[in-house]
């Protein structure tokens, strides 16, 4: 036998190609306003304020609430995810390219999605709770529900419902970790059916507000803020979901796949939103 045949060896490569790890998105789908502005550049959401009741005397005119009304608007962007496949490259190839594409395409968009989402929570600069280190939270402090209770409790102190079911918060994996090792957030008789025992990773109820991490918290230096939001206080207006188009291109000899969206994002009422700064280097 020939001292080289091994370089006429056939070669099998998987008929599936892994895509690269990734947050897919949007995660936080459903925790906002939503308002449809098809056809439009833009939409505005509606906001009334408190009324007062009074009382009167008897045969004397009613004093009207006149509650106050402002609007808010939310500015449509178009967003796009594309990339080009060579229409003889697809012919030298075993995996199902035009599919992993078109996977990728719709969770770059769906990140981008909760990208604008988490920097319109964080616009609520005014409501911002006492920063803490990443230290602070941990199963040796006595107190560390505290800095929790305050953070949600800012919230419930401008008279935004606490217990309807439509507050949500994200925290970076880092302090989602350190969370997990306080029991009033990891044990079943403060957040329900033994959440250690099935997915310690999945989203919890705690204190009023449904928990998540979330990859896509933006840090500068060692800190970045956890946010908390009510549903009634941001709104987005959708132009068009995410969608998936795959057209052959003639002049590249290509596929285009191509994903877009058409969505903006708002502040409608600023008292549901509260942000705490956590310092992760200390």
């Amino acid at each position: 036998m020939a001292n080289d045949i091994d370089d006429a060896f056939a070669v099998q490569y998987e008929a599936e190609a892994k895509l690269a790890y990734q947050r897919m998105g949007p995660k936080f789908m459903g925790t906002y306003r939503t308002a449809n502005a098809e056809g439009s550049a833009s939409v505005v959401f509606q906001n009334i304020g408190k009324g007062a009741a009074t009382t009167k005397g008897r045969n004397s005119d009613v004093t009207p609430m006149n509650p106050e009304h402002s609007t808010v608007t939310a500015t449509l962007a178009d967003y796009y995810a594309p990339q080009y496949i060579d229409k003889l490259d697809m012919l030298k190839i075993r995996h199902d390219e035009r599919g992993a594409m078109q996977r990728t395409a719709v969770a770059a968009l769906g990140r981008q999605d909760d990208a604008k989402l988490i920097t319109t929570c964080l616009e609520a600069t005014t409501n911002t709770s006492t920063a803490q280190n990443l230290s602070a939270i941990s199963s040796t402090n006595g107190t560390v529900t505290a800095i929790f209770s305050d953070h949600i409790g800012n919230i419930g102190a401008r008279d935004v419902a606490l217990d309807d079911g439509m507050l949500f918060s994200a925290v970076s994996i880092q302090v989602w970790e350190k969370m997990l090792t306080v029991d009033q957030f990891a044990r079943a008789e403060y957040v329900g059916a033994t959440p250690l025992a099935g997915n310690p990773w999945g989203g919890r109820k705690w204190m009023g507000s449904m928990w998540n991490y979330h990859t896509g918290l933006t840090i500068s230096g060692t800190s970045r803020y956890i946010v908390s939001w009510h549903k009634d206080a941001i709104g987005k207006g959708i132009g068009q979901d995410i969608g998936v188009e795959i057209n052959y291109v003639p002049s590249k000899a290509s596929w285009l796949v191509n994903a877009m969206s058409s969505f903006g994002y708002v502040t409608i009422d600023g008292d549901g939103q509260q942000r705490l700064l956590i310092n992760e280097g200390s």
